[in-house]
């Protein structure tokens, strides 16, 4: 977060910018909205991954915390990469990396079910990065990586309209073909 609000004064930093009894703090040490990390930790459980997340030596600067298995990542490069947003939307975002090495994108925004990930176009697995934000691996290089929100629940929404759609049709046409006396045509 950059910006942080306060109506405390705080006298190590300085006010950006005040209205009233509120000021507004920029923060020196704010995470970008999307960075590449070359090292791994593994957390086996909630509990684990609070004492790692509140353990002062954890920085979420060079280190992904993951749960489950981890890429192992060899090689930390000379020079931080570089990352670029192309397009970015609700339900979508599209970033330039440029990495010395294999390493991970975390993306910090909230890993929520229904989020997919492609990179240099082809699909690839979102993590839960940190225990809430999403991760993609990255090649070494030049990657464009996506990410989309497309939820099984929409798919099943639009599947479940189409075939209704469809028998309600059905239904009518049937309804017409019925004899007078029926309920058909008058």
């Amino acid at each position: 977060m950059r910006y942080a609000i306060s109506q405390a004064d705080d006298p190590a930093k300085t006010a950006v910018f005040t209205s009233g009894k509120w000021k507004v703090y920029e923060q020196s040490d704010y995470l970008p909205r999307a960075w590449v990390v070359y090292r791994t930790v593994t957390g086996n459980g909630d509990k684990d991954v609070r004492e790692i997340l509140d353990n002062p030596g954890f920085d979420p600067r060079t280190t992904a915390l993951l749960e489950g298995p981890a890429p192992q990542l060899a090689v930390t490069p000379t020079r931080p990469a570089t990352v670029d947003f192309k397009s970015y939307s609700l339900h979508s975002a599209e970033l330039a990396v440029e990495s010395e090495a294999p390493g991970l994108l975390v993306f910090s925004e909230v890993n929520y079910p229904g989020w997919h990930a492609t990179v240099n176009g082809t699909n690839a697995q979102v993590l839960t990065v940190d225990a809430a934000l999403r991760g993609v691996n990255i090649p070494s290089g030049h990657s464009t990586v996506g990410f989309y929100y497309r939820p099984a629940t929409l798919i099943l929404g639009a599947i479940t309209t189409f075939v209704t759609l469809i028998v309600i049709g059905l239904l009518l046409l049937y309804a017409n073909q019925l004899p007078d006396s029926i309920g058909g045509r008058r």
